[in-house]
């Protein structure tokens, strides 16, 4: 018997245990790419700054927007903070287009004086 058979009973308890997410899990690895910076945070926001845990998961969405077909919108959880820097954004544009999954871990974040950088690191999830 091959050694990835579940039985349906397994698979079942399994999903409804941890959902699905968690049975995928084991099988899936992350392909570190790059590092870049999140463009557009003082624009993008009601408050002034905002707040970022080192290592917090962001997730990558692509956008057609009029001024470029290219954009890679950067969200933190369900709120849009800002795109990819217009340097990078087309290799992982056309990543997401083709299907792959990526997403993005918080480097570090520096607030001085007017001034925001959030520096990120992406990853490819591999299965």
């Amino acid at each position: 018997m091959n050694e990835l058979t579940v039985k349906q009973e397994n698979l079942l308890s399994s999903i409804k245990r941890g959902g699905l997410s968690q049975l995928i899990k084991p099988l899936t690895k992350e392909i570190y790419l790059a590092d870049t910076h999140v463009s557009g945070l003082l624009f993008r926001n009601e408050s002034p700054y905002l707040n970022f845990q080192e290592g917090e998961e962001l997730t990558l969405k692509r956008e057609n927007t009029t001024y470029n077909e290219l954009t890679v919108a950067v969200y933190q959880k369900d709120k849009k903070i800002g795109e990819l820097s217009e340097f990078h954004e087309e290799v992982y544009a056309r990543l997401l287009d083709a299907g792959k999954a990526l997403k993005a871990k918080v480097k570090f974040f520096v607030v001085e004086d007017n001034f925001q950088v959030l520096s990120i690191s992406i990853y490819m999830i591999d299965f």
